[in-house]
């Protein structure tokens, strides 16, 4: 998947439709022998469980949320 763009930048993998939870700059797919990774083109490294949380993230943060909203009315 290497390869260099027309602004002489090299590629790290396949463009996604994926951001950095960072600095919101798309991240690209790079796969090893035995694992996906997700990056920026310069920096920032992610598994795909960072990337993509899954439910059980959003559930969490979801109860949070009622928690805290619940707090605010006694």
């Amino acid at each position: 998947m290497a390869g260099e763009t027309s602004d002489g930048l090299r590629l790290v993998g396949r463009p996604t439709i994926f951001v950095c939870p960072e600095c919101n700059s798309m991240v690209y797919e790079c796969v090893d022998s035995d694992c996906i990774r997700f990056r920026r083109r310069l920096g920032h490294e992610y598994t795909a469980e960072q990337i993509c949380p899954g439910p059980e993230a959003s559930l969490r943060q979801a109860w949070a949320n009622v928690v805290r909203t619940l707090a605010l009315y006694p």
